[in-house]
């Protein structure tokens, strides 16, 4: 029992680390100063294909990214009009240091239309692209960097 609470604990943490940290950093800290200073800005967030779909034994993961994109479409429309653009980034199976079984993600990448795992760069292109003019007139959306996983 005491291994299942401390499973679920670390579980509760996980979620409010991923909806709470953007919160209160995007929140309290970003708009409140774009506010002061009365201009805009640009809020790029990260968020994961597992906000759309479900994965198994991932209720927690999957909820607090869900909520994560939540959030910015609530920041697009409460602050569009002073100037603040929001958009989530929902990245797949990115190739980094943390990937738990790269045998076993990229089987799954080659299942993908790109058949390839993502490259850190990927989204990263992605997010200057966000941060950018050229794309002055999006807010609120959600930018799927899956390899096409979404497709499936």
């Amino acid at each position: 029992l005491e291994e299942m609470e401390l499973l679920l604990m670390t579980r509760a943490e996980l979620v409010a680390a991923a909806r709470e940290g953007a919160f209160r950093l995007v929140s309290q800290i970003a708009i409140r100063a774009w506010l002061a200073a009365e201009r805009g800005g640009v809020i790029i967030n990260l968020a994961s294909i597992s906000g759309q779909i479900a994965f198994t034994n991932s209720a927690h993961y999957c909820a607090a990214k869900a909520g994560v994109h939540a959030l910015t479409q609530c920041i697009a429309l409460e602050y569009g009009g002073r100037g603040i653009r929001a958009n989530s980034i929902a990245p797949g199976i990115i190739e980094t240091q943390i990937l738990p079984d790269p045998a076993g993600a990229q089987a799954w990448a080659n299942r993908l239309p790109l058949k390839r795992l993502g490259k850190p760069e990927d989204v990263a292109d992605v997010a200057a692209f966000l941060a950018s003019d050229d794309s002055r007139y999006m807010t609120g959306a959600l930018v799927f960097v899956d390899g096409g996983w979404m497709l499936e």
